[in-house]
C-alpha cells in the first residue's frame, strides 16, 4: 500500500501533497459554510510557501492553519477543514519528516470528509497513485529517492514503467 511516508518526501513535495488532498475536498465545507474562508485561507497559505518559502509565508501558514483549525465541526465539512489545516501546518513544519507527517493527514482527513475509514486507506494508495508520475518527475529533478522504489514502480502500470525507466536511461 502506498503512504506518504513510504514516497520519503521532502518538506515542498509533503506540502504539495496535503494542498493537493486539501483542495480535493474543500467543496465540502464551501457546501456546507459558504462564508467561512478560513480552510481556503489555510490552503492559500500553504500554496503562498510553496511559491517562496520564507519566514513570512511561514509565519502566514501558520496563522491560517490555527484560524482553519478553530473553524472545525464533527461533519465531513470538519474533515475538509481539517485537510486544509494540515496542510498549512506542513508548509510550517520545521523539517521534511513532520511535513511529511502533516502531508499525511491531510490525505486522511480529506478522504475521511468523503469516505468510511474502511475506505480512506485504498483512496488514499489511488490517489497518490495517480499522482506517482508527478512524483518521480519530481523525485528525479531534486535527485532525492523514495524510500522503496521497486514497490513505488511495481504500483506502475507497465507503459509507465517503461517510460519512467527510459526517462531514467537518458539521465545516464
Amino acid at each position: 500500500m502506498l503512504t506518504v511516508k513510504s514516497l520519503n518526501p521532502d518538506k515542498r513535495l509533503a506540502v504539495t501533497i496535503a494542498v493537493f488532498f486539501a483542495e480535493d475536498v474543500l467543496s465540502f465545507w464551501e457546501a456546507e459554510f459558504s462564508e467561512d474562508m478560513r480552510p481556503r485561507k489555510a490552503i492559500e497559505a500553504a500554496k503562498e510557501w510553496l511559491a517562496n518559502p520564507c519566514e513570512e509565508t511561514v509565519a502566514a501558514a501558520a496563522a491560517a492553519a490555527n484560524a482553519s483549525r478553530a473553524a472545525a465541526n464533527v461533519t465531513a465539512a470538519a474533515n475538509a477543514a481539517y485537510a486544509a489545516t494540515y496542510a498549512a501546518h506542513a508548509a510550517n513544519a520545521v523539517n521534511a519528516s513532520r511535513a511529511a507527517s502533516h502531508a499525511t493527514y491531510a490525505t486522511y482527513a480529506a478522504h475521511a470528509a468523503a469516505y468510511t475509514p474502511a475506505q480512506c486507506s485504498l483512496c488514499v494508495h489511488n490517489k497518490l497513485v495517480q499522482l506517482l508520475p508527478h512524483l518521480f518527475e519530481y523525485k528525479i529533478y531534486t535527485k532525492t529517492s523514495f524510500e522503496d522504489p521497486e514497490q513505488v514502480l511495481d504500483l506502475l502500470s507497465k507503459q509507465n514503467q517503461q517510460r519512467f525507466l527510459f526517462s531514467l536511461n537518458h539521465l545516464r
